[in-house]
């Protein structure tokens, strides 16, 4: 693969609009739509000319394609992780648009997609900065969540969704052609759980014994393998480590009192005042999740939220003064509002790393110990 100085320069325009994305995050609590429509339009025309040059000189346009698929992808991932209540809708536009701008003539070191090479990345630098941090800050209440992971009970239904659930996961893998670890099998099956739980609710049991009996029945013999049931052991107990410490203890442990004088635009509050049968009431709201976005633009609720607030958005100027004196007529002198993580600087300094490391750098820094190690002779391959 030739990389031009266009890619250099679409290089450069995503370290210059990234800081300005991670200083707003930063500052606002928030990634401005017209600063994604702008950085889009001008990285789209520095595609358009760069492939133009490729379909001059080599008669094709594939690689405008490949931006294509890669840009859809990573707008169905980060539409998953908002549905989960991982990242603000703002996250994942701009995971999905850097997804789609990102050279990938840039990217040799990855065992999957351009884009997994990225969330890879991304997701590292995460874990690095924000939850190994957040595991030394648990409390009492924290440690007994996480202990409710280890029940029998959830144990079985675990072990019943990761049987059914491993089983589709890889045949979409095998069509995607995606090799997938332990480790990233584990992460995406605790992903899929968690979007499941969002999704069905009361009935989220009832799917997973489907599933189960589903492989059961037309899985058979495969699952019993050693190998095949080596490997789903393997995948089962890195999945309840992944649950126990990023889904119970880290990502559950999400909303904190605040005062309502020191309420800001850009917070996103966990109950919201409504108007049901002419009265004034507060509801509970889950963070981010697909139903509320959807409940709140269609009015499915038989009720009206009060001043035009948004799930999806946070308090802003137009509703902020109103709902603070709401609360106060309710003389509620703090409300519960959900943390948020500003993780731009995460994603753009993923990018920044797939640029430098020409791909998955967490899976450069591994092939590069394991060599390191068999060079000395205490690894043999």
């Amino acid at each position: 693969m030739i990389i031009t100085i266009l890619d250099w320069m679409l290089a450069l325009i995503v370290l210059i609009f990234g800081i300005r994305f991670s200083y707003t995050d930063l500052k606002d609590n928030r990634i401005y739509n017209k600063d994604l429509i702008l950085f889009l339009i001008v990285a789209l025309v520095v595609i358009i000319i760069q492939e133009s040059f490729f379909f001059i000189t080599f008669g094709h346009l594939y690689i405008l394609f490949k931006h294509l698929i890669r840009g859809l992808f990573g707008i169905c991932i980060g539409f998953l992780f908002w549905i989960i209540g991982l990242w603000a809708p703002a996250d994942g536009k701009l995971f999905g648009v850097l997804s789609f701008v990102i050279p990938g003539r840039f990217l040799i070191v990855t065992s999957n997609s351009e884009t997994l090479s990225l969330l890879s990345n991304i997701l590292v630098i995460i874990s690095i900065a924000v939850i190994i941090p957040n595991l030394t800050k648990l409390k009492k209440e924290d440690y007994k969540r996480i202990k409710n992971v280890l029940k029998p009970q959830s144990i079985g239904f675990s072990l019943l969704g990761v049987f059914g659930l491993l089983w589709i996961l890889r045949m979409i893998m095998s069509i995607l052609k995606i090799n997938g670890n332990i480790i990233f099998t584990a992460l995406i099956l605790t992903l899929i759980m968690s979007l499941f739980k969002v999704l069905f609710k009361l009935k989220f049991k009832t799917v997973l014994i489907i599933l189960f009996f589903a492989r059961l029945f037309f899985d058979y013999p495969n699952y019993l393998t050693k190998i095949e049931v080596l490997n789903m052991i393997k995948v089962f107990v890195v999945y309840i480590l992944l649950r126990m410490i990023i889904i119970e203890g880290i990502f559950n442990k999400n909303t904190f009192k605040k005062k309502v004088d020191d309420l800001k635009v850009g917070d996103y509050l966990a109950i919201i005042p409504v108007k049901e049968k002419g009265k004034l009431d507060f509801r509970r709201v889950n963070f981010f999740s697909l139903y509320n976005y959807i409940s709140t633009a269609l009015r499915l609720e038989d009720y009206k939220i009060v001043g035009d607030y948004d799930n999806a958005v946070g308090l802003e100027p137009d509703n902020i003064e109103l709902i603070k004196k709401l609360f106060k007529e309710k003389k509620m002198n703090e409300v519960p509002v959900f943390k948020t993580m500003p993780f731009a600087p995460y994603i753009v300094l993923g990018f920044l790393i797939a640029i430098i490391c020409k791909g998955d750098g967490f899976l450069l820094l591994g092939i590069l110990i394991k060599t390191t190690l068999w060079r000395i002779g205490l690894l043999t391959i």
